[in-house]
């Protein structure tokens, strides 16, 4: 049985435990929830689970511990929720997971390596979340991990290298962390690298060169930042690439830049103290975007870059 947005002034609890074959059941924004009923998770056929907006829910029952047949658990926006992931090390068929806006959590439970079929972790806007275990290394299926907004975040494991699957990787407006995971070496799958308003970021690593199948590198309000590494010219599949507002310490590009044949979009702004740009930018045949504002020692542009006829207007 599939239940879809169940969501009525009167939840009725005790004929929601009779429902034997449950497999899909969406309470999105259901304010006056506060307490789950424990029997859902005792059919063991329960597959997924959004409990989205939930903000008044107070408690899941621990019987959840009991759900390993849980795929999907999305509790975005459960702002009064205690506990909420004690017990997730035991769902180890969990592929699914994500919290938002949620201010009592204050790292995950190490038991994540349980978890080896999980594919995308989302941890939205969680203040107060300052930390991952390493244990976060050893989810090798996982293909999303999202830590945007976690504004206390102050470390990442280096064992995150060993994500070797993960696809896109999104810790945008993670204000105080000062620097990226050493070991990125096996992260050659990924293809969406999001550090947006990373602003203690002084350097980044020069094993950034092994993401080779890297299509977009958001990097913009990278304050900190002083110079960009050679090693980004030997991400070819690199479509995208945004280094915009505020990364105000750069004063040059990389000469390789010219290598990225298969960059169509390029947005640079706030540069005050870029005075030149590269010739080599002219291999770039394919750009249709290159957006440059704010560059204000810059008064000279390569001829090199007539080359560039794709260019739209």
């Amino acid at each position: 049985m599939i239940l879809f947005n169940l969501c009525h002034k009167i939840f009725d609890e005790e004929a929601l435990e009779k429902l034997k074959n449950l497999i899909v059941l969406q309470l999105k924004n259901c304010e006056f929830i506060k307490k789950f009923p424990s029997l859902i998770f005792l059919t063991n056929t329960l597959l997924e689970l959004d409990l989205e907006g939930c903000s008044n829910l107070g408690t899941l029952q621990e019987s959840m511990h009991n759900s390993t047949s849980l795929r999907v658990l999305n509790l975005k926006r459960c702002i009064r929720l205690k506990a909420p992931v004690n017990s997730i090390g035991n769902l180890i068929y969990l592929q699914w997971f994500s919290i938002e806006g949620y201010n009592r959590l204050p790292s995950l439970p190490k038991e994540l390596d349980n978890l080896k079929a999980f594919t995308t972790l989302t941890i939205n806007k969680c203040q107060n979340f300052i930390s991952l275990p390493i244990e976060l290394g050893y989810l090798t299926s996982l293909t999303t991990f999202d830590a945007s907004r976690c504004m206390d975040l102050n470390s990442l494991p280096n064992e995150l290298g060993n994500l070797s699957l993960l696809t896109i990787f999104d810790i945008k407006w993670c204000l105080i962390l000062k620097s990226l995971p050493m070991e990125l070496d096996n992260l050659t799958t990924l293809t969406t690298f999001d550090i947006r308003w990373y602003k203690n970021l002084k350097s980044l690593p020069n094993t950034l060169k092994n993401l080779t199948s890297l299509t977009t590198l958001k990097m913009s309000g990278c304050l900190s930042l002083t110079l960009l590494p050679n090693a980004l010219g030997n991400l070819t599949s690199l479509i995208r690439f945004d280094i915009q507002y505020g990364c105000e310490n750069l004063t040059s590009l990389p000469k390789e830049l010219g290598n990225l044949t298969s960059l169509t979009t390029f947005k640079i702004s706030g540069y005050k103290n870029l005075t030149s740009l590269p010739q080599e930018l002219g291999n770039l045949t394919i750009f249709t975007t290159f957006k440059m504002s704010g560059c204000e020692n810059l008064t000279l542009l390569p001829k090199e870059l007539d080359n560039l006829t794709s260019l739209r207007t």
